[in-house]
């Protein structure tokens, strides 16, 4: 990585940065940051390297890394959308072919999880209640 505030053209040797200018000293500057980095793990050095910015710019290049990110992403989850659909009309079509249609199939299903989810609560509600009716006892049994 290296820094983004290059007040002064490499090529012309021409002063570009009017806040150079303005301020005399490039550390005077208020969008001058200095900052650590350490170093990608696979470089040979690992010294931490003291790099200095210009923050507008070292901000417009950090967008413009979260953008291309972004990108990826979007593009990463297009793909799976289309695997998804081309999975669900392979399960219809095989749901034809063998005589099952597939959204009966899906509602039976989500109706066997809502009656295993029903039959868990009330399973954890009589747990409850005779815990509950133990601490009862027991409170009883200690008044006495």
């Amino acid at each position: 990585m290296k820094g983004t505030c290059n007040p002064i053209d490499e090529k012309t040797g021409k002063v570009v940065c009017g806040m150079l200018e303005l301020f005399g000293e490039i550390r005077k500057c208020p969008n001058y940051v200095e900052s650590w980095w350490k170093p990608n793990p696979l470089d040979g050095d690992q010294t931490p390297k003291l790099i200095g910015d210009c923050a507008p710019v070292r901000t417009l290049m950090m967008i413009q890394e979260l953008h291309n990110r972004l990108v990826g992403v979007e593009k990463s989850q297009e793909q799976l959308r289309n695997e998804t659909v081309w999975t669900e009309v392979v399960a219809h079509v095989i749901g034809k072919n063998i005589g099952i249609d597939l959204s009966k199939f899906v509602e039976e299903r989500q109706r066997q999880i809502r009656v295993i989810e029903l039959k868990k609560q009330q399973e954890l509600g009589l747990d409850q209640r005779q815990m509950m009716e133990k601490q009862k006892e027991e409170k009883s049994d200690g008044v006495v």
